[in-house]
This record gives C-alpha cells, sequence and structure tokens, in this order.
C-alpha cells in the first residue's frame, strides 16, 4: 500500500473544510464559520443559520453544543483519521454480531489514539458507526461457549491478552463509562468477573458494569490486582510475571460482589422487604440526582422534570405515566433490576417534595410561548425542539428554554420549509370572497399568536361545504392532533379538561349550544381559570388556567348569545361545486405536499408582523382589541392595508349583530317598535306592553324561552343585546326625572353612539380614576358629553363617601348604571398616552356595573372596566 503524507493539524482542518459549508472565515484569530454536521437543520438554508466555528484547535457548534477536537469532526464527517507518526494503523478490533457478520472496527494507531469505521459495502470504510448497533467484543465467542467463566476487562488489548491465554474474555466499545444495560442481557445466567484498571476511571467502571449485570449474572465477582502499578491493568500484570494460575486462585477467593444499597438492606434484620423497597428507592432518588434532571414546580403547583435524552431533553410530569417509565429505565440501566410500583411511588414521593420545596417555579405553555421579544412554537416532536420567531426571522431551536408542557394526543409539527404564498391555504375551502379570505388569513396566522384573546371561528354552510375539511387543515398548520377534530360536549368538567389540552379546539359539526357551554367558551377565549376537587382528595383542587383558540362548526350559526357573538367571526361556506369534488386521498396528499411551505409562510408572515405591530396606532379599536392591533400587523405583513382590515373585521361585525339581533325576540320586538318613532320613553312594564303588540304583528313568538315573563326580566333581556342594538342605531338608557324613573329608547344614526363595549387599546396602564368622567358629579352621578369617536367604560352608582356599594345593595335602584369617560380619556373623549395618564390621580374607586365589587380585574385586552365574569351594563330591575 502506498504511504500517506504525514498530516498535521493544518492538513486535516484542510480535509475538513473541504466537507462542510464552509460561510466565512478565517477571521483573525483562524476561525473558519461553517453549517454544522450534528444536528438535522444544521446543514440546512435560511432562516436557519451556520453556528458551527472551526479553527486548528478543535470546533464547537453554539447551537446543538457540539464541540471537540478536530479528529472527532473528521471522525463524523467520514475522514480517515491519521497518526501523527503514521497513516498506517496498529491493530484492529473486529466487532461482530451474533452470526459473526462484521458490524465495525476499532483501529488503534500510535500513540494510543483510537478511531471506530465501518464497512462502506464496497470493500472501503466509512470512519464513523453512526447507526450502528453496539455489540460486546467477541460476542460470537461468547455465545459459543455459553458454560465458561467471562471476564470483563477494559479495552480490546486486555480482552485478547486473556484469549490468548485459552480464557473467555471481553469488553464494551468506547471504554470505561460506556457500559450499556443490552450488554447485561448478553451475560444473563452467566459466571462473571470483572478485572478493573488500576484507576479511578477503571474502579468506576467496574462498579458500574457490576450494578448493571445485578441480578442477571449467575454469579458476580469484581478481582483486584495485587501488585499492579497505577493505572495498570490485566495485560500489564501478567507482563509483570503473574500467571493464569494466579488469577485463578483469585477468582476463587473473591466474594460474590453485592450492591451497596442490598448490603444495607440484608443488614437490617426486621422486615427486609421493606428495607429493600426503601433502599431501592432512595437509589432511585440519587440516579435521578446524578442524571442531571432539573427539578421545578409549573405554575399552578406541579411537579415536573426536564429530563436528559439522547442529546436533548424532555420535560415531563413527575406524576405522569412517561416519568415512571423513566424512573424504572434508570433503576435496570443501574442494576438491571426491574422496579415495584411500590419502589417507584416512595421514590416518586421524595422527587416530588424537592421539586416543591427546592426547585424554581416555571410557567409552562401549550403549544406557544412568548419569551421575552420572542415567540415560541413547539414543534413537538421526539427531540423536543422549537421554532423561535421574532421580527429578525424565525430559525429552529434545538435546546429551547424551559417552555411547554405535552399531551398524549399531540402530534409533531412538520418541519417547516421554503415558503409558498399562503394564499395557496384556500385550496382547501371554499372562502372566496377578498375580505373574507383577509380575515381567513388574518386569524390563522395569529393562532401563532400566545396570549392574547383570540376571537373564536364559527364556520357555517349547508352540507358539503367542505366545513370539517377546514378544521382539519387549521388544526393540522396550528396544532396537529391525533384528534383533528373535536366533538362538543355539554359537562363543563370534560370541556375545561378538553380546553385545556388543546391549543386549538375546534368543535365540528355543533347544533345545539346551551348558555352554560357558551359561556365557558367565552371565558375560555378571554383568559379565566377553573377549578375542580381532585380525584381521590377530601378538599384539594386541580386548577385550569388558559386563553386558547376555539372553532365552531355546523350548518347554521351556533352562537346564539351576544357576549358569545361578540367574540366570534364569522365564515360563511358555500357548497362544493359537484364537478370540482375531489377525493379525500387526493386533497390530503396536496395538502401533506404543502404544509410544510405553508407552515413556513405563516412563519414568515408573524415574523414580519412582529416587527410592525409595535408601530401600529390606532385611535378606536373594535372588540378583541389584541387581535385587531395584530391583525393590522398581520394585514400589512400579506401585503394588505390596515384599512382593509378593519373593513373586513367591521363588516363581520356587523354581521355578527344582526345575528345577535335575529336571535333575540326581545330585539327583533323592538327593532320593529321603533320603526315608527325615533324616541319613547316609559317604565320597563309599559315597554314590556307595547312589544308584546309588535310581538303579535310581527309574529314573534312570546312563549318562546328567550321572552321575558316580567319588566325585570325584560332589563336582563335588554342587557344582553344593548351593544347590538346600539351597532344598529337604537340605544337603550335609564333616565329619571322628579317622579319616576323609565327607560329611554332612541333612535340615532348608526355609529353616532358611544358603544358600551367599546375598547381603550394601546395602553400601559388602566389608571381607573373619577378625574376621567367629563362634566360635573353630584350625588354620585357622573355627566358626560358624547362624541362620535368616543368610547367608553361602566361603573356602578357610588355612594356619597366615594366608598363602592356593598353587594347587597345591587337589588334596588339605586344602584343604576351610569357613564364614565374611559381609562386613559381625557374630558373630551380624546385617548391619553401612558404618560399623560400615569400623572392623574387615583379619585374614587370605580367599582362593577354588575356586582358593585372594585374593579380590579380589569380586561386589558378587550378595553372593559368590568369583571370577566360581568362582561355587561345593567339596567336594573323595572
Amino acid at each position: 500500500m502506498e504511504s500517506k503524507k504525514h498530516w498535521t493539524r493544518s492538513d486535516l482542518l484542510e480535509q475538513i473544510l473541504q466537507k462542510v459549508r464552509v460561510v466565512s472565515g478565517p477571521d483573525q484569530r483562524g476561525e473558519y464559520t461553517a453549517w454544522c454536521p450534528f444536528h438535522p437543520d444544521g446543514q440546512g438554508k435560511a432562516p436557519h443559520n451556520p453556528n458551527l466555528r472551526i479553527s486548528a484547535g478543535g470546533f464547537i457548534c453554539h447551537a446543538c453544543g457540539e464541540k471537540g477536537r478536530l479528529t472527532e469532526l473528521a471522525q463524523r464527517l467520514g475522514i480517515a483519521p491519521v497518526g501523527e507518526e503514521g497513516d498506517e494503523p496498529e491493530k484492529t478490533y473486529d466487532y461482530r454480531d451474533e452470526n459473526s457478520n462484521l458490524l465495525f472496527q476499532v483501529v488503534r494507531f500510535p500513540g494510543k489514539r483510537f478511531s471506530q469505521r465501518r464497512p462502506d459495502g464496497n470493500g472501503g470504510w466509512v470512519w464513523n458507526i453512526k447507526d450502528v448497533r453496539r455489540v460486546l467484543y467477541r460476542l460470537p465467542e461468547i455465545i459459543s461457549r455459553p458454560y465458561e467463566l467471562v471476564f470483563v476487562v477494559e479495552g480490546e488489548k486486555d480482552a485478547d491478552c486473556l484469549i490468548q491465554r485459552g480464557l473467555l474474555a471481553t469488553t464494551n466499545p468506547g471504554g470505561a463509562g460506556k457500559w450499556k444495560v443490552e450488554y447485561s442481557r448478553c451475560l444473563t445466567g452467566r459466571e462473571v468477573v470483572i478485572l478493573p484498571d488500576n484507576d479511578s476511571a477503571g474502579k468506576a467502571h467496574a462498579e458500574a458494569v457490576a450494578a448493571s449485570l445485578y441480578g442477571l449474572a449467575a454469579s458476580l465477582r469484581i478481582v483486584e490486582l495485587p501488585g499492579l502499578e497505577a493505572k495498570g491493568d490485566i495485560s500489564d500484570w501478567l507482563e509483570a510475571g503473574h500467571s493464569v494460575d494466579e488469577l485463578t486462585a483469585l477468582v476463587a477467593d473473591a466474594g460474590d460482589w453485592t450492591p451497596p444499597d442490598v448490603i444495607e438492606c440484608e443488614a437490617n434484620e426486621d422486615g427486609d422487604a421493606h428495607s429493600r423497597r426503601s433502599s431501592l428507592a432512595d437509589r432511585i432518588v440519587r440516579l435521578v440526582e446524578e442524571s442531571g434532571a432539573q427539578l421545578f414546580v409549573d405554575d399552578f403547583g406541579d411537579s415536573y422534570a426536564r429530563t436528559p435524552a439522547d442529546g436533548h431533553h424532555k420535560i415531563l410530569r413527575c406524576r405522569g405515566k412517561e416519568f415512571k417509565s423513566y424512573l424504572a429505565r434508570l433503576l435496570w440501566q443501574d442494576l438491571g433490576k426491574a422496579a415495584s410500583s411500590e419502589v417507584i411511588a416512595s421514590a416518586l414521593n421524595v422527587i416530588d417534595a424537592k421539586a416543591r420545596f427546592e426547585g424554581p417555579r416555571i410557567q409552562l405553555y401549550n403549544r406557544v410561548a412568548l419569551k421575552e421579544d420572542a415567540i415560541y412554537y413547539d414543534l413537538a416532536d421526539a427531540d423536543w425542539r422549537a421554532v423561535k420567531v421574532s421580527a429578525r426571522g424565525w430559525e429552529v431551536v434545538c435546546e429551547p428554554p424551559i417552555l411547554f408542557r405535552r399531551f398524549a394526543h399531540q402530534h409533531p409539527q412538520c418541519e417547516p420549509q421554503c415558503p409558498c404564498d399562503l394564499q395557496e391555504v384556500f385550496r382547501f375551502t371554499t372562502i372566496a370572497d377578498p375580505a373574507q379570505r383577509l380575515l381567513f388569513l388574518v386569524y390563522l396566522v395569529t393562532c401563532l399568536v400566545p396570549d392574547i384573546s383570540h376571537p373564536i371561528a364559527v364556520v357555517y354552510g349547508p352540507q358539503g361545504a367542505a366545513k370539517t375539511t377546514l378544521f382539519r387543515v387549521i388544526r393540522r398548520l396550528v396544532d396537529p392532533s391525533a384528534t383533528e377534530v373535536l366533538a362538543l360536549t355539554h359537562d363543563v368538567a370534560g370541556l375545561v379538561q378538553q380546553l385545556s389540552h388543546h391549543w386549538l379546539t375546534p368543535f365540528d359539526n355543533v347544533s345545539d349550544l346551551p348558555d352554560y357551554i357558551s359561556d365557558v367558551l367565552c371565558r375560555a377565549v378571554t383568559g379565566d381559570g377553573f377549578s375542580k376537587r381532585e380525584l381521590y382528595s377530601n378538599d384539594d383542587d386541580v386548577i385550569y388556567s388558559f386563553r386558547r383558540c376555539v372553532g365552531l362548526n355546523g350548518i347554521n350559526i351556533v352562537a346564539r348569545k351576544p357576549d358569545l357573538l361578540d367574540r366570534c367571526i364569522l365564515f360563511e361556506l358555500e357548497p362544493i361545486d359537484p364537478a370540482h369534488r375531489l377525493p379525500d386521498q387526493m386533497i390530503w396528499s396536496d395538502f401533506e405536499r404543502l404544509q410544510p411551505r405553508l407552515f413556513g409562510a405563516m412563519l414568515d408572515v408573524l415574523s414580519k408582523a412582529a416587527g410592525i405591530r409595535p408601530a401600529i396606532r390606532l385611535g378606536r379599536l373594535p372588540r378583541m382589541a389584541d387581535f385587531a392591533v395584530w391583525g393590522c400587523a398581520v394585514a400589512r405583513a400579506l401585503g394588505a392595508t390596515e384599512e382593509e382590515f378593519l373593513a373586513a373585521y367591521d363588516a363581520n361585525q356587523t354581521a355578527r349583530n344582526e345575528e345577535a339581533i335575529s336571535a333575540s325576540p326581545v330585539a327583533s320586538a323592538l327593532e320593529g317598535f321603533m320603526r315608527t318613532r325615533n324616541e319613547w320613553k316609559g317604565s320597563p312594564s309599559e315597554l314590556l306592553s307595547e312589544l308584546e303588540g309588535v310581538a303579535e304583528i310581527e309574529k314573534i313568538d312570546t312563549r318562546a324561552k328567550g321572552w321575558p315573563k316580567g319588566p325585570h326580566v325584560l332589563t336582563r333581556r335588554l342587557n344582553e343585546v344593548r351593544p347590538n342594538l346600539a351597532a344598529a342605531g337604537i340605544s337603550v338608557e335609564r333616565s329619571r326625572d322628579s317622579s319616576s324613573r323609565c327607560l329611554v329608547v332612541r333612535k340615532h344614526p348608526v355609529g353616532s353612539v358611544i358603544g358600551v363595549t367599546s375598547v381603550i387599546g394601546g395602553l400601559e396602564n388602566n389608571h381607573l380614576s373619577s378625574e376621567h368622567t367629563s362634566g360635573s358629579a353630584s350625588d354620585g352621578d357622573a355627566t358626560y358629553d358624547a362624541t362620535d369617536d368616543a368610547t367608553v367604560g361602566v361603573r356602578s352608582k357610588a355612594s356619597p363617601d366615594g366608598e363602592p356599594l356593598e353587594r347587597g345593595s345591587q337589588a334596588n335602584d339605586a344602584n343604576d348604571a351610569i357613564f364614565c369617560a374611559p381609562t386613559g380619556a381625557d374630558n373630551s373623549g380624546k385617548l391619553l398616552g401612558s404618560d399623560e395618564m400615569a400623572v392623574r390621580g387615583s379619585g374614587l374607586p370605580y367599582t362593577c356595573a354588575r356586582c358593585s365589587e372594585p374593579v380590579r380585574l380589569i380586561d386589558q385586552g378587550d378595553g372593559n372596566m368590568l369583571h370577566y365574569s360581568c362582561d355587561q351594563v345593567d339596567l336594573g330591575a323595572g
């Protein structure tokens, strides 16, 4: 064989640079920047980044953390290593499987330098053993001699030394610290003697091998060789003049090896079974600590562990099935023993306590999370990677921060690829109107935005309109799951659990929506907490708190309650032309081809929108204010304008108002009543009488559930639809003259009335102050100057001394709803900046218009000055 030249570090660096994709270099320090071959996206392209730094001194990847010498990188790249004193191997050691097939070789070069290679199938070699099965050295001989004593040594040279003397010996590839539980299984039922090297690493390796073999081997002994020099091994001992007979005598005199934990158990004369369980549980706890697992609690106080796993980390709930399996595996790898359920339970009690009392509190999220200035999207893959999205772009992150909890139903998201036009998604739906298409794309992209209130997508249309198909498309792009569409349960506890476990909950074929389920959905999209009693406990609660994306589809618009409709976006689908209908297999084959690029397009738009959003300044925001701001940013990122998005959103709001009015017999009757008049004034009893007359003419069923049976119920029904009536040009107010209290109903041009559910956006602080009311106030009332663009909040009337009214006072008419200028508005209704607001006085405390409690929980997303659960203006009893 023709000899190769002697390779220096510079030679090896040159060979490596020819194998990797170099981006730049060398810099002043002699370093090159290249794409990293150690992780899947490392040899990719934009938006990923080249993170590998290479120099003559070694390499490091700032993305995956791999680092080492040039020889290690060369081995990874399949470059044949060359010894410093020549390129010829001193010795090769074959590793073969049970059938004597060559799997790989360990190659020894001068200077005790080692490398590994595998056959390439063409008579050559590949200088790495990636994805090659690891086996014990001399495995065929071990199998063919089943009744002989097996010596386990450290290194192939030592094994060959014993084999040359007629003994049976083996070792593991990689040296000390690389023993695997699979090797132990090959020695099940065998008599095993371990001969450690005379150094700390060798002795630790021997203990680890023995612990793994304990309970599997028929007999197990560790023999330390007398007179062995420091760092010596069995080969050195035999070369020093010792004989096989001396070794045999040492083996005969050695006692069986027993783990320290088991020795403690056996020393306890009382209840040894209990002691053994306790000892094994203690062992598991120590193994968890030694593994580097990080214990912590989430924002609800549940214990979790961040555990190492094949080059990445998993986040496992300590009381979950997967973590229990992880503990059982740790014990098996360490001692080769199965852990009973009692042992696991005992260990879990300690681990759970350590997490709760010693670990930090870290908030966990479902699928999407906001961390500093970036949005993270959980790919839910086996490597626990995430996509990091910011105004600077997006990238796949191999080791994201501790952010996500996983659920069994979640499927991995596809790897995002070079994006296509996001308009391609309309190949899978019948939405044709350009305004509706813009609204749908905004909704789709903003589903990746955490910590905002997302409108509920209400999709309706006749049979054959591909409503379910559209929901499956949204599901696969936003939150892939084994359960792509869900059935809407009427059990509140079950619904809350569904909402908690899914980032996106697409409820399919909904035909009935009870009021109490409607209320749960309102709270789910706005953000709220739920609790239930923990099973098998007396008084412990299971807490749920979330803000989710929700979808409803059906033949008709299933959202009927005004407060739910106010949180919806309506999408009407037309039936598919039979001439254009395609088989499901063809549809989903086409979608799977496009999905990585569609997902990449969503990330591109989201990244652009993240850069645009801080510059969005709107004088008046619609309902779901945060969504509206993000919607404007996404619209601009899509190439549209803010005005186009807001026009589409306003048109949708008009459709929702019309639907709310048509769903309410009271609102429909009042609309008919005001057709022939501009103003009406009277008591609730008189108004109910008038409306009953209109209902008879308009064929409105007064026996229906929604029709009020008395004046006091009428005011409640009016409360429910008051914002929708205002949007339709009808205002309902309470007025008080000298003799009686009455309702005043007025017609006004659409858009000229102050909207009671309008939103103040762009404000950092909600300082509620009496100074924010315009005009003068007397006896607790507030007056205001209405302007077309004014937006208002609502509070209940304060007592003369400025204190909030007690809850019990709400039942009488003294607790009428009154209007005040909004937070962040001066007396003219003009919006103020946060700096101007900060210098305002605190003034009288504002109270909720429904429950009269001080307003502490302010829906900043919607700008409403009411509690989340009291999101209506109370007109009071008639």
